[in-house]
């Protein structure tokens, strides 16, 4: 994740976390439930962080350009969902 990026966002605990560092893979899943910042995707259409997903149903989980939270993007509905303050 490049330093203009992560500025953008409201993500310091996320950056500041092993997570960010070393993410999480499931290796039954062969999937990255949370992403390594270095692998962490910008949709800027949308304004929004992806650092995660849950599974393989096209959710994913992160920051959104200008509110603070953890939020989830169920990109069916086009909708966004408020998980968590941090």
């Amino acid at each position: 994740m490049t330093a203009g990026l992560a500025s953008r966002y409201d993500c310091a605990e996320y950056l500041g976390s092993d997570w960010a560092r070393e993410g999480l893979w499931d290796e039954n899943a062969q999937l990255w439930l949370i992403e390594p910042s270095a692998r962490a995707e910008e949709d800027a259409a949308i304004g929004f962080l992806q650092i995660g997903r849950p599974g393989v149903d096209g959710i994913g989980f992160g920051y959104r350009l200008g509110h603070a939270g953890l939020w989830a993007y169920h990109p069916m509905e086009q909708r966004f969902q408020w998980l968590a303050p941090t």
